[in-house]
Order: structure tokens, then C-alpha cells, then sequence
């Protein structure tokens, strides 16, 4: 069963479902996405494909409110950054 325990798994679950869930469980689950796109350190793939670049390109910026990913941007074009880390910002 793809629902088993685990985080992913429940997420994906509620998002298949979001139709069937009350408006309040919807916004819930809205603010969650919009939360974990802007927080590197709440979307396991990117932290995984941008590990090595984030300390690399972004020293010293703080993490949360989108701006690690806003440092990812900006230093989208540097020869420093990983393909993988690349492909999974930019996708």
C-alpha cells in the first residue's frame, strides 16, 4: 500500500484526495505545499540534489522564506552548480 507510514507517501495520499477533503484540510495541505516550496529544508530533493552546492553558493544566507532557493537562482548560470541541483531547481 502506497499510504504506509512516511511522510511522502501521506502527503501524496492527501494530494490525491484534495477534492474529497473539506475546505479547511484543503487550505491545510495548500499552505503545506506553498511552505515546502519555498523551504529548501522541507523538499527532501532538492536538499538531496543541492547538498554540496548550497554551502558552496549560498554561504552564509539563511535558510527559510525562499531565499536559499532564491540564491540557487541567481547563481543558476554558475559553472559551480550541479547538473543534478540544476535540473531539480529549474525543472
Amino acid at each position: 500500500n502506497s499510504t504506509g507510514p512516511g511522510r511522502m507517501r501521506l502527503r501524496h495520499c492527501l494530494y490525491r484526495a484534495r477534492a474529497k477533503l473539506d475546505q479547511g484540510c484543503q487550505d491545510a495541505l495548500f499552505n503545506s505545499e506553498a511552505r515546502r516550496a519555498d523551504d529548501v529544508r522541507l523538499n527532501p530533493a532538492v536538499q538531496r540534489a543541492c547538498s554540496g552546492d548550497i554551502p558552496k553558493l549560498c554561504p552564509g544566507v539563511e535558510p527559510g522564506q525562499g531565499r536559499i532557493l532564491a540564491c540557487l537562482e541567481v547563481n543558476r548560470q554558475s559553472a559551480s552548480m550541479s547538473s543534478e541541483c540544476a535540473r531539480e531547481i529549474f525543472q
